[in-house]
């Protein structure tokens, strides 16, 4: 993804700049169960092995929310597992031998991440799509591939939770970036909200996660647009509505941790904020600002952490196509100006703030399962 730099964003009027509970930093949430594996640089679990939740213990939500519920069972462990296994820091199983997904630019590094993901996600009981497009030869190959794996709820009516999962690098050096943060936070998201939510009961809409192909390699976000224009075809064929778009972006570094100068001239609390946008601020004007209200009121029922709403209609991540098929959608991202992604080819674990990732992560899933909606 080619970000714009935050501090050239529009402001989202709707939540002044900034949603949510308390600006006090973020305590840490220990995991009662954490899940197999060491994290960088260990072993892990066969790819399709789901990790024990567990979570925080906030006040504030009333007995009986579901939501909560969800809040609480997004385990740190399991996002660093997930993380480490993604990019490479663990030994992975799949198809049953061991590998390392250390990239994910050449026609094989992708995929093999493909195979990951797929017995991930086929271990938890989903059904897995391959869709192939037609892609210029940036890499090798002329047919790009989107993963998507569908959870069926009472509705046909689907949310759609994004990622990408191509990356690039220094040219000519791709194959040694890793992509922790791009797209690696997001994959590792995608996939502990996939185990929580194949266990929860009562889901009322169908649930569509995809893995994006050339969202990175190309210029025009060919993946992304391939998958609007199947979608779009599945859902006049079959009768129903594609609800919205959630897209799951780099959050994992840290602005405070490196230099609070890359946060901006007057930077909030540590770790205490991220970015959410969900509209364009330019004269396409795609906007929805009752997306941004609605994951600003999760942060501030649950937990300390603020959302920070800003406009950016730069068209450079996975939901943009989304908003150009007129399809409500919002992606989430680290707050500040990351210099470690794209074609730097420094997108390393080293720069990634565990815990910062796994309280954005919290939010995110909850308010994800909010607009999937959840029986009591």
């Amino acid at each position: 993804m080619s970000r714009t730099p935050l501090f050239s964003m529009m402001c989202a009027g709707l939540l002044a700049c900034s949603s949510g509970s308390s600006t006090s930093s973020p305590s840490d949430h220990a995991s009662p169960a954490a899940p197999a594996g060491d994290g960088a640089g260990g072993e892990s679990d066969d790819a399709g092995t789901a990790a024990t939740s567990g979570g925080s213990d906030e006040a504030g939500a009333p007995a009986g929310d579901p939501y909560k519920t969800v809040f609480d069972a997004v385990d740190k462990a399991s996002i660093d597992k997930l993380l480490n296994d993604a990019t490479g820091g663990n030994t992975v199983t799949v198809d049953g031998a061991s590998t390392r997904l250390t990239e994910r630019w050449s026609p094989a590094g992708k995929a093999r991440f493909r195979a990951f993901w797929k017995q991930y996600f086929t271990a938890l009981g989903m059904t897995v799509n391959e869709l192939t497009f037609p892609i210029p030869n940036l890499v090798g190959e002329t047919t790009g591939h989107n993963m998507e794996a569908v959870l069926p709820g009472a509705s046909p009516d689907s949310v759609v939770i994004i990622v990408h999962y191509d990356s690039v690098g220094i040219k000519g050096k791709e194959t040694q970036n890793p992509a922790v943060d791009d797209d690696g936070s997001g994959l590792a998201i995608q996939m502990e909200a996939a185990r929580i939510f194949a266990g929860l009961k009562g889901r009322t809409n169908t649930v569509r996660f995809v893995a994006a192909d050339y969202e990175e390699i190309s210029d025009n976000l060919d993946g992304d647009v391939a998958y609007v224009a199947y979608l779009q075809r599945e859902a006049k064929a079959k009768g129903f509505k594609i609800l919205v778009a959630s897209d799951d972006d780099q959050t994992g570094w840290s602005c405070w941790d490196e230099d609070v100068k890359l946060c901006g001239a007057k930077p909030p609390a540590a770790n205490s904020t991220f970015l959410m946008i969900s509209c364009s601020g330019d004269k396409k004007n795609y906007a929805y600002p009752e997306l941004a209200k609605g994951i600003a009121e999760v942060a501030a029922a649950y937990s300390t952490m603020k959302v920070t709403a800003v406009c950016d209609g730069s068209g450079d991540t996975d939901h943009y196509p989304f908003w150009q098929a007129g399809i409500p959608g919002y992606v989430i991202e680290e707050y500040g100006d990351n210099p470690h992604y794209d074609d730097t080819g420094n997108d390393t674990y080293k720069t990634i703030n565990v815990q910062y990732l796994f309280q954005i992560s919290q939010i995110q899933i909850a308010y994800q399962a909010k607009l999937i909606g959840l029986g009591k």
